[in-house]
């Protein structure tokens, strides 16, 4: 096993534990790495909030009040430290750092855009069956994820979808909001940091999920024109030409039914009242095709996933 022992946690406080240093796994708003822990043999990741001076940030602070989460879609949290310290580069570094379970098998962005997985309507509709699960969990309590993206969705090692990523995440009665979004997933209303119906904002983004999921691309570029059509007005205005100018860009290679159309029109309306709520999307006639059982989803995508095994790499 390949470890990378130069970074190496000091254990400061009785809550902290010596860690390992494997390799970064992701960089956005915060680094994410994953670790290994001498101590309980596990590997984590690691998402790492570096101080300012000796302030805290103020994203580590919004998203460790969010690990006690606990649904078998949203991201497993083991432990959230505010302060910690590290030798990296012959210089102490300190940082605040939530560990959490690995999802070994990457997110659902690298599966869109590297698999076949948009032409199975099957797959698609079963994993977008989990993630309506886990914005139910969230919804029930008082959450709000405000930067749902393909990104923020990763495979576990059940490959059960989990939502990640909480830094932007509102909760209810909350008095700051710290979600922009991300460009092409992020509601109207997001756009204008207007936050009176969160819970609607990620119903928009999970349609803008849904479609990319099915198709492999956008359903509109945002401020964008698309070889001179306007798709985000036609989608609002107009859905039925919205849907051939989509056949002419594109090409017919998938059939998109009458009932994946009318779903995904009612999840993006420009109005957050006009939106279908998570009931009217699981009565939906598309919601309620088949899907695969978990037995069926492993036999599907394990030859190719065990490709991209992070864990099994490291042990090779």
């Amino acid at each position: 096993m390949k470890r990378n022992s130069s970074t190496l946690i000091s254990s400061r406080t009785p809550n902290q534990q010596e860690f390992h240093l494997i390799k970064e796994l992701g960089s956005s708003k915060a680094q994410v790495f994953l670790v290994y822990f001498p101590k309980t043999k596990k590997f984590r990741a690691l998402k790492v909030y570096p101080h300012d001076g000796s302030r805290i940030s103020t994203l580590y602070l919004n998203e460790a009040r969010f690990c006690s989460l606990s649904h078998p879609n949203i991201i497993s949290f083991s432990q959230a430290v505010d302060r910690c310290e590290a030798i990296q580069a012959n210089r102490q570094v300190t940082f605040s750092y939530i560990s959490m379970e690995v999802a070994r098998y990457g997110d659902f962005s690298f599966l869109i855009n590297n698999t076949t997985f948009s032409k199975d309507e099957k797959m698609v509709r079963t994993y977008f069956h989990q993630l309506i699960q886990g914005i139910e969990y969230l919804h029930s309590q008082g959450i709000s994820h405000l930067d749902l993206k393909p990104d923020n969705l990763l495979l576990g090692e059940d490959m059960n979808l989990k939502i990640t990523d909480f830094d932007s995440a509102y909760k209810e009665k909350d008095r700051v909001a710290y979600g922009k979004g991300t460009n092409n997933y992020r509601s109207p209303e997001i756009i204008k940091a207007d936050f009176s119906n969160p819970q609607m904002s990620d119903i928009y983004s999970i349609g803008i999920i849904l479609f990319v999921m099915r198709t492999g691309f956008f359903p509109y570029l945002e401020d964008t024109l698309v070889e001179g059509y306007d798709l985000e007005n036609l989608m609002k205005t107009n859905p039925s030409e919205f849907w051939k100018t989509h056949d002419a860009l594109h090409g017919s290679d998938s059939y998109i039914s009458p009932g994946f159309q009318e779903l995904f029109i009612n999840m993006v309306k420009e109005k957050p009242s006009e939106r279908w709520n998570l009931n009217q999307i699981k009565k939906s006639e598309w919601f309620r095709g088949p899907v695969y059982s978990p037995r069926e989803l492993k036999a599907k995508l394990t030859p190719f996933l065990a490709k991209v095994d992070i864990l099994k790499k490291l042990q090779s």
